[in-house]
């Protein structure tokens, strides 16, 4: 460095900043192309009324290996020349994007990199990292309200009442999520990749003890400086000297998905519904034609979810239905209608249930896993805490608000305290939490399907008794489950051995092992595409459903009969969202009446799994022949009436009731 007059010139930087400048004039990705890659990040800019450049870190990479190790190693030092760079460029290619931004012209121009090839951790940041460019990956689970900082200021001399010239007030948006972190996007529940820097600033509230405010501090120290003579020296602390510690901060200026999904625009493009299909390639959308025309698609698909579980085929298909989701409505009084599904797995243990739920919670970008033991209604729907850094009291969301357009697995869900599980009514039905704490009355959005697992009290089912004697669940909590399975362990030696060689299998080949028709990519890629899809109901399929509710309420009111819980309107309404989610994995648009008729086999009775039935027998295994229980019921009771009528003709003709003849009217 240089001294002229009193200021240092860092001629470095100046480099730097230089070769940036030529690097967003002339980077290309195709030589062909006319104009340079980030003439048309410009244009991008003024369209959205945005003040940052964003600056894919690759082209750096591609362009100058010298001046991407500089920016990465040093950016704090670098960073206020990388963004005078970009504000050069903009001033030549196109000056009006600066003076219409808010009619400053000497407004700043932000910078922001992504796509850093290496991401940390965040308890991977250490002292090493200070100044650097680099990413960290995480969940957030706090946002703040836009507040501003202050980047320049003018003083006003208390005495003589002159204001310093020259220094002009001016203000930005600061965004603070989790601790110092400024983003513009993120949102709480969303996994993202954090790009920034990490700095060093003093833990002010160090100094302070907690509860004690600056005045009192003031006259605490005048009391003690009169009375240091009677009492002596002790210390350095009994001179009011206290220890600075500090903290590390991360500075980001940018923010990605986790997972490479679409649900965090690096360029806050806007998404409406109708413009889903702008988020796929031409490719992708090949891809994913080529998979529908993929003979036995739908069954491919149910086999390629979970694929280090054996069996369960309806299970999978449940879970798969849940990923799709459903239409969600709105009437014309604004209230919304629930079309996520939510699915509860009830089973013995050792039947892959947590399997399930591990797996549902990592294919789905916004997702969170909680046991139902350790949960409480609070962490689950929010709470009212105090803000660290300003004192007021805010929101922290919990498991379903962090899940929202999204899905929540709660393991032990029968493990949950009552009071617990009262607390996720309104969230289960309503998708809303409403808080009224600390002065604070809010109403929260928690659109999440909700896949719980349970177990059966006393530790097995028993299969003599319904579903609501076999587990702890009151009935408004088992009425909002859409759908409900149990598994049965049964010991049977055929099962037995398929499970006991696909286990083995996995353990001893691993990936190879697990050979499904579609990738865990390829099937994200599908589900997103076809949450876009809006199916509708024809009136056939309108018709059948009705006759189906209806048959489910005959059934709830037969006598003798062995229904797993009662049927409400919302079993209704579960029809129309599995029903329309199917629709979704078809090419067709509006809904019809096939299958709706096997749909309803679903409702109105558990869908028992027991282990010898639904763990690997195929058809041509092992033949079965089912009827609903409805039916079984009708039969039954026809049964034994005729048997009762034969008695009364014995005892008055005292003639014998041959087998023949009751095996004839049995087939009749």
């Amino acid at each position: 460095m240089e001294a002229f007059s009193g200021c240092f010139v860092d001629d470095k930087a100046i480099r730097v900043e230089n070769i940036f400048l030529d690097f967003l004039k002339s980077f290309r990705l195709d030589p062909r192309m006319g104009e340079s890659y980030y003439e048309s990040e410009i244009q991008a800019m003024e369209a959205s009324g945005s003040s940052t450049m964003y600056i894919d870190f690759s082209h750096v990479m591609l362009y100058n290996d010298i001046l991407q190790k500089a920016i990465a190693d040093e950016y704090l030092r670098f960073e206020p020349y990388l963004k005078n760079a970009c504000k050069r460029f903009v001033m030549e290619q196109n000056p009006t994007v600066i003076a219409e931004a808010d009619d400053n012209p000497n407004k700043d121009i932000n910078v922001a990199f992504f796509n850093i090839p290496f991401t940390k951790r965040l308890r991977e940041l250490t002292t090493a990292e200070i100044g650097k460019l680099v990413s960290v990956t995480g969940v957030v689970t706090r946002t703040s309200e836009v507040r501003p900082e202050l980047l320049q200021g003018s003083f006003k001399c208390l005495e003589c009442g002159s204001v310093v010239k020259n220094v002009e007030q001016q203000f930005k948006s600061l965004d603070v999520i989790l601790r110092h972190e400024i983003v513009e996007l993120a949102r709480a529940g969303d996994a993202v990749v954090f790009t920034g820097t990490v700095v060093v600033i003093p833990d002010i509230l160090a100094l302070a003890s907690p509860g004690e405010r600056a005045e009192c501090r003031r006259e605490a120290s005048q009391r003690k400086s009169s009375t240091a003579g009677q009492e002596g020296v002790r210390g350095l602390r009994s001179l009011g000297v206290r220890d600075l510690s500090y903290r590390l901060a991360f500075i980001a200026n940018s923010v990605q998905g986790a997972d490479g999904g679409k649900d965090v625009d690096i360029r806050n493009r806007k998404k409406a519904g109708d413009e889903d299909d702008q988020q796929f390639t031409s490719e992708e959308l090949k891809e994913i034609q080529r998979m529908r025309d993929t003979p036995d698609f739908f069954n491919k698909l149910v086999d390629s979810i979970a694929p280090t579980v054996f069996g369960h085929q309806d299970i999978k298909r449940a879970i798969l239905l849940m990923l799709l989701g459903g239409v969600h409505k709105h009437t014309h009084e604004g209230i919304n209608l629930r079309g996520d599904i939510n699915v509860c797995i009830v089973g013995d243990p050792s039947c892959a249930k947590s399997q399930f739920l591990k797996y549902t919670s990592g294919i789905v970008p916004r997702s969170v896993y909680t046991s139902g033991k350790s949960s409480s209604a609070a962490g689950l729907t929010a709470t009212v805490a105090k803000e660290p850094e300003t004192g007021e009291f805010c929101i922290e969301a919990g498991a379903l608000m962090l899940a929202d357009n999204g899905i929540c697995c709660i393991d032990e869900f029968d493990k949950m305290d009552v009071r617990d599980q009262v607390a996720i009514h309104e969230a289960m039905e309503q998708q809303t939490i409403s808080i009224t704490k600390a002065g604070i009355q809010a109403t929260l959005n928690a659109r999440t399907s909700i896949l719980a697992a349970a177990n059966p009290t006393g530790g097995r089912y028993d299969k003599s008794k319904p579903l609501k004697y076999n587990v702890a669940l009151p009935p408004a909590i088992l009425s909002r489950f859409d759908l409900v399975y149990v598994m049965i362990d049964d010991p049977d030696d055929q099962t037995d051995y398929h499970i006991a060689h696909h286990i083995v299998r996995v353990h001893q080949k691993r990936e190879d092992a697990l050979q499904p028709a579609f990738t865990t990519a390829e099937l994200k890629r599908y589900i997103t595409y076809a949450k876009t899809l809006k199916p509708k109901l024809t009136s056939e399929a309108r018709k059948l459903l009705v006759e189906s509710y209806v048959a489910l309420r005959r059934g709830d009111t037969t006598p003798g009969s062995r229904v797993a819980y009662r049927m409400t309107v919302r079993q209704l309404e579960a029809l129309i969202s599995v029903e329309s989610t199917e629709i979704d994995l078809s090419e067709f648009q509006e809904g019809n009446s096939d299958g709706s008729d096997d749909r309803n086999n679903n409702f109105g009775q558990a869908d028992v799994h027991p282990a010898s039935e639904s763990e690997g027998t195929t058809n041509q295994q092992k033949e079965e022949y089912r009827v609903k229980e409805d039916y079984f019921q009708r039969v039954t009771q026809a049964l034994v009436m005729r048997l009762r009528q034969h008695e009364e003709a014995v005892r008055q003709e005292g003639k014998p009731v041959m087998s023949s003849q009751s095996a004839l009217w049995i087939s009749y």
